[in-house]
């Protein structure tokens, strides 16, 4: 049985070390909901093949672009482009 003090505790919010059988329901509420669950299979397959391809492009361009930013590191390093200012 628990006390008055622990039951006067809960409710006003104390630590959830003191109760215990509630600490479930603390760490549940305080996760996000999962906005998929509700979606189809089919629905969450395409949805995850879209992002997957995304994600992909992204980084195919993101890679584009350090490659040009390497290119011209060590052309300046080298020598062989001057200090153009074109921020």
């Amino acid at each position: 049985m628990i006390s008055r003090q622990k039951k006067a505790d809960c409710a006003a919010g104390a630590s959830t070390s003191l109760m215990p059988k509630r600490m479930h329901l603390v760490k549940t509420g305080q996760m996000p909901l999962n906005k998929y669950l509700e979606d189809t299979g089919v629905k969450l397959v395409n949805r995850y093949v879209e992002k997957s391809m995304e994600k992909k492009r992204l980084i195919d361009e993101m890679d584009a672009e350090l490659e040009l930013l390497k290119e011209a590191i060590v052309a300046m390093q080298n020598g062989r482009i001057g200090n153009n200012k074109r921020e």
